[in-house]
């Protein structure tokens, strides 16, 4: 599955923008459904510690800003740094990746879901 997808260009990409929102409710509806799909509840925290941005509100930042740049540009890529010390300088704190999200993102590759540049 991996073989038939195209090269990335990494040179015609950008960084995911973590500030893009909506409330649209068609979008909600989208999101709520491919949560439930992709069984991604299993990645919510458990325990008294409130997470600062539920799975389902990361879910929706990440489809929005893929939406906008394919509206853009149908080749971009999207890129995110995997190491967690490329978010030590936080404006926002509640703007950051979660361990969580890295645990997803290698399963996903390791299942075939997505291509994984080291």
């Amino acid at each position: 599955m991996v073989d038939d997808l195209p090269k990335i260009d990494r040179w015609n990409s950008e960084p995911l923008d973590v500030h893009t929102w909506s409330d649209h409710p068609e979008i909600k509806a989208l999101c709520d459904s491919l949560y439930e799909a992709a069984g991604m509840s299993s990645l919510e925290p458990k325990g008294n510690r409130k997470a600062k941005r539920t799975v389902k509100e990361s879910l929706r930042v990440l489809i929005l800003d893929l939406y906008v740049k394919w509206l853009r540009d149908p080749s971009i890529s999207i890129g995110f740094s995997k190491g967690r010390e490329a978010y030590t300088v936080q404006r926002s704190p509640k703007y950051r990746t979660s361990p969580k999200a890295d645990e997803y993102r290698q399963s996903d590759c390791q299942h075939g879901i997505g291509p994984l540049y080291e």
